[in-house]
């Protein structure tokens, strides 16, 4: 054990940033087999792909530590660490609290970063939260940061947001489908709906990109639907 904490150390203290990520995947693994001040400096490294590997190994120390980590690194110039921090505040545990420092955020540049935000909110808890989401809702142009909003006003509380959530299932891009998809899945696991299990099986039946039958495939295992032959 000490040699294996020895190598991650080494790593994780590489000139490269290939050798850096590799450490944090493998301190993933192993667990907090060394002081969270030890690897902190490496939310800043200089290699984009350093810092995401830094945030999705970050949870072994804690759902408070990662959180403020995401929170933290909202800012990034990079796209994919904010989206990165984003999924990361959608995996911890609630915290109301956190729901106003999202909010500021909630106008980044990218429109996937801007959905899974908006589903970060909606994870949070806080209703306090509703009327900023309407508020950009009104104003939002793109689909990806349309469905996000929309799932978390669901999670929110407007359960009448179902039959608008389902319309991203037709949308053109299939990147959207397949987001819909998944938030689907998120919202109804192990809670079986008809009409939802029934949207996804047309669209698993039509749709010609394996991305997005993946995607409703995996929904579909999640809300414990037929298979979907056997519900069209």
């Amino acid at each position: 054990m000490c040699r294996q904490v020895e190598r991650i150390r080494q790593q994780l203290a590489s000139s490269e940033a290939r050798r850096r990520e590799y450490g944090l995947t493998c301190l993933q693994s192993a667990g907090p087999k060394l002081p969270f001040e030890d690897i902190l400096h490496l939310m800043t490294d200089e290699d984009p792909m350093v810092r995401i590997a830094f945030l999705e190994a970050v949870h072994i120390y804690g759902g408070d530590t990662a959180r403020q980590c995401a929170l933290a690194s909202l800012v990034d110039a990079e796209w994919t660490v904010r989206c990165t921090a984003a999924e990361v505040l959608c995996a911890v545990p609630p915290c109301t609290s956190a729901s106003p420092v999202i909010e500021k955020h909630l106008d980044d540049p990218e429109p996937i970063v801007r959905r899974t935000l908006a589903e970060a909110l909606g994870v949070m808890g806080n209703t306090a939260s509703v009327r900023v989401l309407e508020s950009k809702l009104a104003s939002e142009t793109s689909s990806q940061a349309r469905l996000g909003m929309v799932g978390a006003l669901y999670m929110l509380g407007q359960t009448n947001r179902l039959s608008e959530i389902l319309t991203f299932l037709a949308d053109d891009d299939y990147e959207v489908r397949c987001a819909a998809a998944r938030q689907l899945g998120v919202l109804f696991t192990m809670t079986k709906n008809d009409h939802v299990c029934r949207a996804l099986g047309r669209l698993f039946a039509k749709d010609q990109s394996v991305p997005v039958r993946e995607a409703v495939a995996e929904a579909m295992s999640q809300i414990a639907c037929p298979k979907p032959t056997d519900i069209l």
